[in-house]
């Protein structure tokens, strides 16, 4: 079963957030999205949204980097696919895990968020572990979500999967129309598929 198969319902839902709850094996839900084990993939997750979740706005800088630079973005979640149906925001990303309390990656965790905080001193153990994290958090908007629910990791990587919590207003039309998908289709031409 590919990927396009096992969505496919969803796609044609007429409520893909109720057709989720109802058809997947749900994960977690946050305060903007709910994420679904992929139905094909355990290594996959559905990330479905009917409020304009800063996520979607992360995740589709994250494919525009990768295709225009062909570099994998390291603490980026790997996104597979992003679809707009009937309002709700539905991506297929890498399933990621939780950061565990008292690990290393907790310890960079809480130095990451006093760093963007404006500490500067806590750079340095940000960075022992994962070089280049000032960098990357360099480019990102200035209006961050900073909480440590939104670091996940692959492996030992730090991933700042969540750094936003909105789509800012006038990138949201812009963003669904690109990427709205039409019952009975897979996805739009622009739009990889699920």
């Amino acid at each position: 079963m590919t990927h396009e198969d096992a969505l496919s319902e969803l796609v044609g839902a007429e409520c893909p957030v109720e057709w989720a709850f109802n058809s997947l094996v749900h994960i977690d839900s946050g305060t903007a999205a709910s994420v679904f084990e992929h139905p094909a993939d355990p290594q996959l997750v559905v990330r479905v949204s009917d409020y304009p979740d800063g996520w979607f706005k992360f995740a589709d800088d994250t494919l525009r980097m990768e295709q225009e630079d062909g570099i994998p973005q390291p603490f980026r979640p790997v996104v597979h696919w992003i679809g707009e149906v009937g309002g709700v925001l539905v991506a297929v990303t890498e399933r990621l895990d939780r950061i565990d309390d008292g690990s290393v990656l907790s310890d960079v965790v809480e130095s990451a968020l006093k760093a963007l905080h404006g500490i500067a001193d806590e750079w340095a153990a940000v960075e022992r572990h994962a070089p280049g994290f000032r960098d990357f958090c360099a480019g990102l908007d200035r209006k961050l979500d900073l909480r440590a629910s939104n670091f996940m990791r692959r492996g030992e990587t730090l991933v700042f999967n969540d750094p936003y919590s909105d789509i800012p207003f006038g990138l949201e039309p812009i963003l669904r129309d690109f990427y709205r998908v039409s019952p009975g289709s897979a996805a739009q031409p622009t739009a990889p598929s699920p």
